[in-house]
Order: structure tokens, then C-alpha cells, then sequence
């Protein structure tokens, strides 16, 4: 079964319930495979947050770093350890999936 049929066939409450567990980038990567119609629906059921960062990686090109990249992101001090590193992002919820790590100066600066 395509998945612009199970969106379609989705009743709103079964849609915002797959919402509420996808990533904005996950949801953007589905929706660009999608005609306006199922687009609009799957918007529509989006929260306001989710709606903007979807809507904002819409714009980069599919295959384009922005196309691939995700809004969430764990920010980590440069004198944490490993071991802190990952209880933190573990506290935030965020899955790891970051392959470019950063560090920020106690100031907030990268």
C-alpha cells in the first residue's frame, strides 16, 4: 500500500497521532513525495511548531544538505563528557541520530 493512500485513508485523530511521533525531517522527506491535496491534509493536522520547521525544510532541495538535515539538535558544552553528553540528549528526548557534533562556549557561541 502507497503511503499517500494510508495518509489519505487516515482519520484526522489517526493522523495526528502518526504526527506526534514523526520528526519535522521525517514528515518533510514524506510530503515531498505527496500531491497538494494530501500535503495540505497532513499539514492541517500538524502543530503550529511542527507545521514552521516543516515548512521551513520544504524549502531546500531533496537532495541538498538542507533537504537532508533535521531542526532538532542537543547542544552540548565543549567540557562535557561523553557520559554526560548522552544522559543530557537522553533528558531532552532527542533521538541520536547527529552526526556532526558541535560545541558552544559557556557564552552560547559555537
Amino acid at each position: 500500500m502507497k503511503k499517500e493512500t494510508l495518509v489519505r485513508d487516515f482519520t484526522d485523530q489517526e493522523l495526528s497521532g502518526v504526527l506526534d511521533e514523526m520528526q519535522a525531517d521525517d514528515v518533510t522527506d514524506m510530503l515531498e513525495e505527496m500531491p497538494a491535496n494530501v500535503v495540505r491534509k497532513v499539514l492541517s493536522r500538524a502543530t503550529l511548531q511542527d507545521r514552521r520547521e516543516i515548512n521551513e525544510l520544504l524549502k531546500y532541495p531533496e537532495d541538498s544538505a538542507g533537504g537532508v538535515m533535521t531542526t532538532e539538535y542537543v547542544r552540548l558544552r565543549e567540557d562535557m563528557t561523553v557520559s554526560e553528553a548522552l544522559a543530557g540528549s537522553g533528558k531532552t528526548g532527542t533521538t541520536a541520530r547527529t552526526s556532526i557534533p558541535a560545541t558552544s562556549s559557556p557564552q552560547g557561541r559555537s
